[in-house]
């Protein structure tokens, strides 16, 4: 092979490698670069989900404040609508269709808990279950009256196992 041709191929063999070195180096780098970007855009999203849920946060915290003031026992349908006037739900919490009250009840008391709630202000109250069980019942007595919420009053949501769970953890009631 004469020289010129043996330094264009070795120009051409160099050239190779070094390009074949750029791509896995810009690979690299390109893919470090997608990593760290997904990891900042998944803790900017965790921020905004955390942030989000704290709001429904201060409304729920809101409403145990009210119970508290009142007492569970004293609390009403007046005291609950007092409440719900005081926020305005779309602007300070956008999302949540309403906030509402639990009550932890022994199967015993549902008959009396039932009376009670009539008197309150809903003559037609009664407690539903989307699955008959024995254990504790855990009913919705308030929640903000809108039409996507007309179902849930009266409910006990401890009559479906995974929402029973929650509860029972502490996680649905306040």
């Amino acid at each position: 092979m004469n020289k010129p041709r043996l330094a264009a191929f070795l120009t051409w063999v160099v050239g190779l490698l070094l390009s074949a070195g750029l791509c896995v180096w810009l690979h690299q780098a390109n893919q470090q670069l997608m990593q760290s970007r997904h990891a900042q855009l998944t803790d900017e999203v965790a921020a905004a989900v955390t942030r989000k849920f704290g709001l429904y946060e201060y409304g729920l915290r809101g409403l145990r404040g009210a119970v508290v003031a009142t007492g569970l026992e004293g609390f009403s349908w007046r005291q609950f609508e007092a409440y719900n006037q005081s926020r305005d739900l779309t602007r300070e919490f956008p999302g949540a269709r309403g906030f509402g009250l639990i009550r932890r009840l022994a199967p015993a008391d549902e008959a009396r808990f039932v009376i009670q709630a009539r008197a309150d202000g809903v003559p037609d109250f009664t407690v539903r279950q989307l699955e008959p069980h024995e254990g504790e019942r855990f009913v919705i007595q308030y929640i903000h009256r809108t039409d996507s919420n007309r179902g849930a009053l009266g409910l006990d949501v401890a009559s479906e196992p995974k929402r029973r769970d929650c509860c029972l953890s502490g996680g649905c009631t306040g």
